[in-house]
């Protein structure tokens, strides 16, 4: 199996309180080109796109106002053939801001 992950961050640049519902601002971080999983449940490059989330997050210190979050797209594809159709397509697993640490 091949897995990609893209790592998105969003915020809000205008306060809710606001009164004005503007879209959120999309940042990319980091894009995991497909990468086989070698049959893992836990593939070494999921800690390496955590690690690199989180590096960004400390070197950035970006917005964290609610509803600032880490968005994460995974695509999983078969490691068997030519089909570049994926077998499952998550669009959005989202990380809050608020429960990310600081380390």
């Amino acid at each position: 199996m091949l897995v990609k992950i893209e790592t998105r961050y969003s915020y809000s640049l205008v306060p809710a309180t606001s009164g004005i519902e503007v879209p959120l601002t999309v940042l990319p971080v980091s894009l995991l080109a497909p990468t086989i999983t070698e049959g893992s449940a836990e593939p070494t490059f999921i800690g390496e796109v955590g690690a690199l989330a989180q590096d960004w997050f400390e070197q950035t210190r970006p917005v964290t106002t609610q509803p600032a979050a880490f968005d994460f797209a995974v695509t999983v594809f078969s490691g068997a053939g030519n089909s570049t159709l994926p077998l499952l397509r998550i669009e959005q697993l989202t990380l809050l801001a608020g429960n990310i640490k600081n380390d």
